[in-house]
């Protein structure tokens, strides 16, 4: 839970006890794990050699597709279907839900 988390402070369901999140935010912790454990590990590495090894170890098996994301759905940000808000206001409402598993993403690529 996070820190100064209180059970008697009322609010919107999502933001009280455990949840799920995603975004940089949510990258942010399992990149430092990572560099966690290769610090302890190798306990004498500087933390720009902790870098380059992510960067050499963890960006090429994202770029060649051995690790891939789990992404839920991808909207375009700029299109609104009729009648419909924008595609960036679906996705919120979509990440405000609750309702998916893996990455919302926003295509902010001109509509064809």
């Amino acid at each position: 839970m996070a820190q100064g988390f209180d059970s008697a402070v009322r609010g919107e369901a999502r933001h009280l006890g455990f949840g799920q999140a995603g975004g940089t935010s949510m990258a942010a912790p399992h990149v430092s794990g990572a560099a966690a454990l290769l610090m302890a590990a190798h306990p004498e590495a500087s933390p720009d050699l902790i870098a380059r090894a992510l960067r050499e170890k963890v960006w090429p098996l994202l770029a060649s597709g051995a690790v891939r994301p789990v992404i839920h759905r991808v909207f375009a940000a700029l299109e609104a279907a009729e009648g419909l808000p924008s595609g960036a206001a679906r996705a919120h409402a979509l990440m405000e839900s609750g309702q998916h598993v893996g990455k919302i993403v926003l295509d902010w690529r001109e509509a064809k």
